[in-house]
């Protein structure tokens, strides 16, 4: 009879993690965000500027110190849009703009003052307000204060 015997027996280590080949989430959002960041604000910076001006007009002569106002006019101010865009105020504007010196400008005719000035009534009260939209802010300067001046 033999002693006892003791046999050692080794069990093989649990598998480590498997190194993964993909890259790591975290590299996938920044490179995703920084291109997407990058194309966005290119894209907003290569844009040319647009500038508005605007001016409020009012459109009834006031009324003395001892009578009493009445209450905002509104078909007058109805009116007073539309003659404001009517054909001889723009005409007028666009010659004022002719003799004016804006280096860089194509001439100024009627459509296109149409398309860079509008005017919107400012509710409840005999106020208009006459705005302009484009590229050149003193050109709309100049176009808003020659049309309330007009």
């Amino acid at each position: 009879m033999t002693g006892p015997s003791i046999e050692l027996v080794q069990a093989t280590p649990p598998p480590g993690p498997i190194p993964d080949q993909r890259p790591g989430r975290l590299l996938v959002f920044l490179s995703t965000f920084v291109l997407a960041a990058t194309l966005g604000l290119a894209a907003n910076y290569l844009r040319s500027p647009v500038f508005e001006t605007s001016a409020t007009v009012l459109t009834v002569k006031p009324k003395g110190v001892d009578e009493t106002s009445a209450d905002a006019d509104l078909e007058h101010v109805a009116i007073q849009r539309r003659l404001l865009l009517g054909d001889e105020v723009l005409a007028a504007v666009a010659d004022r703009l002719q003799s004016a010196d804006h280096t860089g400008e194509s001439p100024m005719d009627m459509g296109r003052l149409r398309e860079m000035l509008t005017v919107r009534s400012v509710s409840d009260t005999n106020l208009v307000e006459l705005s302009a939209e484009g590229g050149t802010p003193e050109l709309l300067r100049d176009a808003v204060n020659q049309w309330a001046d007009a």
